[in-house]
């Protein structure tokens, strides 16, 4: 596969699935099955691969469910983590679960492969709404199979609407930076040196970008995507949450929604994530729930789930660096 297709956002769930080629066994947790992806009016075909130089991404066992990932040994964090364990981030999956109320709308940004798009899809039920945003082209052409994939087994998902862009604290378009082997540490911003450190560097692309608010309310130059109350906003976008409330000023005001926050100043800079803080409390956000998204450990994540903080009590954990890799802030609004 020489590359991703250039999928119109406005029809990408118009494009079909073909895995007659498959088989219907579904591999164990830690095994997976080699495929080789194909593309051609707007049909994606899914055959087996017999060699791994002949594969494109694997097939693998997440939550009980055939998922469609990049190769671990050519994205070691995410889809091997995924291969491995069967699940992503087991204290975030384990709190959204709680949290994400049926027949209700759920925005995922930063979406990456769709591990909680489905995870979100499956929960809300046939009256319940996602959108999900990813902006890398390789990264959203497996969301998109995914999704596809999973409306053929199960007719009992939530609606799914999908494009390949970027939240940002204004539209139009910017530079992505994206790395090898880390395929879910694309940034919007200026890499770090931790950046660095977890994945090399891969060739920079223009996404474009689209803000809270022209998604929610419409703009000059296109109609709302979102026409419904917004329950729940979950953002793992490498730095870029701030930015995405920023440009979400309006909608945060109306719809009121739960925040689950990516929040590792290591990677987003202290500036950044102490303005962070001070922009949810000034914004009448000033509970939230800190936690360790992968946690695994029952006691801790009972402690983290029943300990309300005050957002800026974090604020000298930030300044004393105090904060690992994985932080996590559910933020609530006021009135809840």
């Amino acid at each position: 596969m020489s590359g991703p297709p250039n999928i119109d956002p406005q029809s990408a769930l118009a494009w079909e699935l073909d895995v007659s080629q498959l088989g219907g066994t579904l591999p164990a947790v830690g095994e997976r099955q080699l495929i080789r992806l194909s593309f051609r009016n707007q049909r994606i075909e899914i055959a087996p691969a017999e060699t791994f130089d002949a594969a494109t991404h694997q097939i693998i066992h997440v939550r009980g469910e055939p998922f469609i990932s990049h190769l671990s040994e050519r994205d070691a964090v995410i889809s091997r983590v995924l291969q491995h364990q069967g699940y992503w981030e087991f204290a975030e999956s384990l709190l959204l679960a709680t949290r994400m109320e049926r027949g209700s709308l759920v925005l995922d940004l930063g979406a990456n492969i769709g591990y909680y798009t489905l995870a979100a899809a499956r929960q809300l039920g046939p009256t319940g709404a996602v959108f999900a945003a990813e902006p890398d082209p390789a990264n959203f052409v497996i969301l998109l199979a995914n999704v596809l994939l999973a409306v053929q087994r199960r007719g009992e998902l939530a609606r799914v609407d999908l494009q390949c862009v970027a939240l940002d604290s204004e539209s139009g378009t910017k530079t992505l930076t994206r790395f090898q082997r880390n395929l879910g540490l694309h940034t919007l911003f200026p890499p770090t040196s931790l950046h660095t450190s977890q994945g090399n560097l891969d060739q920079s692309i223009s996404v474009s970008t689209t803000t809270l608010d022209d998604l929610r309310f419409g703009s000059p130059s296109r109609p709302a995507a979102i026409e419904r109350r917004i329950h729940l906003i979950k953002a793992d976008t490498q730095g870029a949450e701030l930015a995405i409330l920023k440009g979400g000023c309006r909608t945060l005001a109306s719809d009121r929604p739960l925040l689950c926050l990516e929040f590792e100043p290591s990677l987003s800079g202290e500036a950044r994530s102490l303005e962070l803080l001070h922009w949810l409390a000034d914004h009448q956000y000033r509970e939230c729930l800190f936690f360790y998204s992968t946690e695994t450990d029952p006691l801790r994540m009972l402690r983290q789930f029943q300990s309300p903080l005050a957002v800026l009590s974090l604020e000298p954990l930030v300044r004393q660096r105090r904060i690992g890799p994985f932080g996590t802030l559910l933020a609530y609004p006021c009135e809840l």
